[in-house]
């Protein structure tokens, strides 16, 4: 592992439930794929990362993304709104009878609880 392989995908309109708020993105199939470089180069040039905080975008950045940049007509990106509150809404009926939520947060804490056992068990 001594080389770095670049590739920028295009962006797309998706269609994942859990954006909260407006349009969501996802990346296409389409790219543009760069020479390999030396991995040394690559960290010295990359730049700074950038917190989670900073990688998320506002609805209104990513209705103007697939507008201007995308070529998305206002009229497609509501739509696209429109279907995803649906299917956020249908998977959160489906979801109560089963009692997935409580089954998923029991899960969670017990995924915690194990993390807090393997950092006691390795740090002794």
């Amino acid at each position: 592992f001594d080389q770095v392989s670049v590739r920028v995908h295009s962006i797309v309109l998706g269609d994942h439930p859990c954006c909260n708020e407006g349009p969501p993105l996802t990346i296409g199939w389409e790219y543009d794929e760069y020479e390999a470089i030396d991995i040394e180069t690559f960290e010295s040039r990359r730049g700074q990362r950038r917190s989670s905080k900073e990688l998320k975008l506002s609805w209104k950045e990513r209705r103007r993304i697939l507008k201007h940049l995308v070529g998305l007509s206002t009229k497609e990106i509501i739509g696209a709104e429109r279907k995803v509150v649906e299917e956020r809404n249908q998977l959160q009926k489906s979801s109560k009878p089963h009692g997935l939520k409580k089954v998923s947060k029991v899960l969670g804490v017990a995924g915690k609880v194990m993390s807090k056992v393997l950092i006691a068990v390795l740090v002794d």
